[in-house]
């Protein structure tokens, strides 16, 4: 006879084989969340930052700044590529360029997108031929596939022939991708930084900022992580990290605002020449008064001023700054040349005497963070084109002339080739770095490399935190150039200053009270060095950076050469 056991007992049996799961599990979670608290703690990242320049995000599908009319049209230039058939323009390079366009399509719209891609054809010189057709369609296609990859996934949807009525010997073909991106890539979100918003309290002699629409748009990772194979990154990739494609580090957004908003308290317009009205970008750091250095003056007399020229060094995955300074130098212009044509008759000749092109050069060294400066770029000049069309509201964006390149810093003569390659890299008026002075074995390398590109006369401004003696041995270094026995002010190689900003200043009083756990004033707190060329460099000066630097970093200067 078999007895069948009570339901009692079995019920008791899986109550207890349920709270001994549960106990297991709410285990591993508390282990989780202090391991997780604890690397927090631990982190870089635990400090959100000063914030002076926030990213919003965008949602194309709702409305945009009030406007869904600026949505669609947003969404419409997006989706759509026309091919460039000039004798100019390569198939390489349109294929850079539509690489651009649909990873920035997939950072709008990262759950999937159609993205038309439109190439005219003169069928009377035989290009339309279908064979010959089909094969140059799936050349580029293919390489658009193998670029994308493995962040975006990208599918012809399909392919049709439209005969244009306007020339009758021309058709388009248009190509339909369905763009998006892959589960397992580094997940984007497009982000706007509106440069005149701001909500920091005014504690200096600063210049009110105009109510104009400057606004940059980026594309980010979503999450910020810093693995260990970031921080040793440099030492895989001929001295190139990737730490500048984790996130937009807080530095960066410090400097961008800081020229923006305190234009004044870096640099100002000057006459560099009595004879004619030839201005230039001048910087006003070394000295208490604020105003341009005489000597530094005098240099420029015999300099090209027809053009400004700005460079950012190792500018990650933004940008930011240098951007920001050129709207700053558009605006700024456009204030100047109203100002002369109310007390001029010729109004036009006026304003094209005075006005100059604005260039500005992003450059890294690694291919990733160039990439993504162009699809920030690229997404900007969308927006400014948008409210052009849509408002009227002309963007200073759309005065400057935006490259993205990449540049490896040297301390040997392959960094004069690099600097002659299709973008060029000398003459610089202005050179912006930000927070790239923390791996202390490329001190040399960059100094040299910001010496070499800077004219005679132009001016580097450096933003980063102490990070350790970090800041403090680059600062040594570069003094070493003012500070020997024997040098005097005509033959050093450049002034510089240390110095922190008003806005700074307060940021950090705030934090020490808001955040005096996690705040760290040696990781969090930026610092500036303004440094402005007073020579050509020489081969002496390069061989005493690198000398210097090997009494505090023994380590072999890494040199990269092509």
């Amino acid at each position: 006879m078999t007895v069948e056991p009570s339901s009692t007992t079995d019920q008791s049996e899986r109550k207890k084989l349920v709270k001994a799961r549960w106990g297991i599990l709410r285990n591993a979670l508390m282990r989780g969340a202090q391991e997780e608290q604890q690397q927090q703690k631990h982190s870089i990242h635990c400090f959100p930052g000063f914030n002076l320049l926030k990213g919003i995000p965008v949602n194309l599908t709702s409305s945009l700044s009030g406007s869904q009319s600026e949505s669609c049209q947003i969404e419409k230039w997006l989706t759509e590529y026309r091919w460039c058939d000039a004798e100019n323009h390569t198939l390489e390079q349109n294929i850079d360029n539509m690489e651009i366009a649909i990873l920035a399509l997939a950072a709008c719209f990262p759950k999937g997108k159609c993205m038309r891609i439109i190439r005219t054809i003169d069928t009377t010189s035989g290009d339309g031929d279908s064979e010959i057709e089909n094969d140059f369609s799936s050349n580029w296609l293919e390489s658009i596939k193998q670029r994308c990859q493995p962040s975006v996934r990208v599918w012809k949807a399909s392919e049709e022939e439209e005969v244009l009525e306007q020339k009758c010997a021309a058709k388009n073909v248009v190509t339909t991708l369905l763009v998006q991106e892959t589960s397992t890539s580094t997940k984007y979100q497009t982000l706007r930084y509106n440069l005149d918003n701001t909500k920091c309290n005014t504690v200096s002699t600063i210049v009110t900022v105009e109510s104009l629409c400057d606004i940059l748009w980026t594309r980010e990772p979503r999450e910020t992580r810093l693995s260990l194979d970031d921080l040793i990154s440099h030492r895989k990739n001929k001295g190139v990290d990737n730490t500048g494609n984790i996130c937009i580090w807080d530095s960066e957004r410090t400097l961008a605002y800081l020229l923006y908003h305190y234009f004044d308290d870096f640099f100002s317009f000057t006459k560099v020449n009595s004879d004619d009205d030839s201005m230039s970008i001048v910087c006003s750091c070394h000295n208490d008064s604020g105003d341009p250095d005489s000597c530094i003056v005098f240099q420029q007399q015999e300099k090209d001023h027809s053009k400004v020229r700005v460079l950012e060094l190792g500018t990650g995955m933004a940008g930011l700054s240098a951007v920001s300074l050129g709207l700053r130098l558009a605006m700024r212009q456009r204030k100047n040349g109203d100002e002369t044509n109310e007390s001029n008759d010729n109004d036009d000749e006026s304003e094209g005497k005075n006005k100059k092109d604005i260039h500005i050069t992003l450059t890294d060294g690694n291919s990733n963070g160039v990439k993504n400066n162009a699809i920030n770029q690229y997404l900007t000049e969308l927006n400014s084109r948008t409210m052009l069309k849509e408002r009227g509201i002309h963007s200073n964006y759309l005065d400057l002339s935006v490259n993205c390149a990449t540049l490896l810093w040297t301390t040997d003569i392959s960094g004069e080739k690099n600097t002659k390659k299709e973008y060029s890299y000398l003459d610089q008026d202005v050179i912006l770095v930000s927070d790239c002075v923390h791996f202390q074995n490329f001190h040399a390398a960059l100094a040299i490399t910001t010496l070499r590109c800077l004219r005679v006369g132009g001016s580097a401004i450096f933003c980063q935190p102490r990070r350790g003696p970090s800041l403090n041995n680059f600062f040594n270094l570069l003094s070493t150039a003012t500070s020997e026995t024997g040098f005097t002010r005509s033959t050093s190689l450049l002034s510089i200053s240390r110095f922190s900003h008003p806005i700074i200043d307060q940021k950090h009083d705030e934090s020490l009270v808001q955040h005096s756990d996690i705040y760290d004033e040696n990781l969090h707190r930026p610092e500036i060095l303004a440094i402005t060329k007073l020579r050509e460099i020489t081969e002496n000066d390069r061989m005493r950076f690198i000398s210097f630097q090997q009494r505090y970093n023994p380590v072999k200067s890494k040199i990269t050469e092509e």
